[in-house]
């Protein structure tokens, strides 16, 4: 997937190792039942899924997808948005 361009000074890409300390953070902090660190971790490679994250000029981590494709259908796993960064549209 090619990486998005520049919106709100926000773009995406792939979800990398380097940035799971900050989406276990942010998992953390948005549901009561979070994913451990080596679920999301295992979640890099998973064929046929996709993991991206949204990040700021900065390069900072806000927010995250993770989902998979099926032959008739697209199902997201897991997604959350940094609590400080919540409805500014990322």
């Amino acid at each position: 997937m090619k990486e998005s361009s520049a919106r709100w000074g926000l773009r995406t890409r792939a979800m990398r190792a380097g940035d799971l300390p900050t989406v276990v953070m942010i998992e953390r902090a948005s549901f009561t039942s979070p994913w451990t660190s080596d679920m999301l971790a295992s979640e890099l490679d998973v064929q046929p899924g996709w993991s991206r994250v949204a990040v700021d000029g900065q390069d900072e981590v806000v927010g995250f997808l993770i989902g998979r494709q099926y032959l008739d259908m697209w199902h997201i796993m897991d997604l959350a948005v940094a609590v400080a960064r919540r409805r500014e549209g990322v």
